[in-house]
C-alpha cells in the first residue's frame, strides 16, 4: 500500500492589523495576553517555510475553498512561492508601528 503523507497548513491572517483587531473584539484576553499572542504570531509567522501549504484567513468561504482546492491537488502550491514570500513580508511588515 502507498505511504499516506500528512499535509501540513499554517494559517494567517491578512495582516497584523486585523490579527489585532480579531483578538480585540473577542475580548477574551488582558491586554498583556493580548500582546503576547500579537508577538507569539509575528515569530510564528516567520516560520511560514515549515509548512506545506500557507493560507491566507481574510475571508472564511474563500478559505475553505482554498483548503479544498489543496486537498484535491496537494502536489499543487495554491501560490508560488516567490509570490507567498512577498505576501508574507507584507504581512510582518503591516503591524502596527
Amino acid at each position: 500500500t502507498p505511504a499516506v503523507r500528512g499535509l501540513r497548513f499554517s494559517f494567517c491572517p491578512p495582516s497584523q492589523v486585523e490579527l489585532e483587531r480579531r483578538l480585540r473584539g473577542r475580548q477574551t484576553e488582558a491586554q498583556d495576553q493580548l500582546c503576547r499572542r500579537l508577538k507569539d504570531a509575528a515569530r510564528e509567522i516567520r516560520h511560514w517555510r515549515d509548512f506545506d501549504h500557507v493560507v491566507v484567513n481574510d475571508e472564511i468561504k474563500r478559505t475553505v475553498l482554498e483548503i479544498r482546492t489543496i486537498l484535491d491537488n496537494p502536489d499543487t502550491a495554491p501560490h508560488g512561492p516567490l509570490d507567498l514570500a512577498q505576501r508574507i513580508e507584507e504581512l510582518l511588515a503591516s503591524g502596527p508601528e
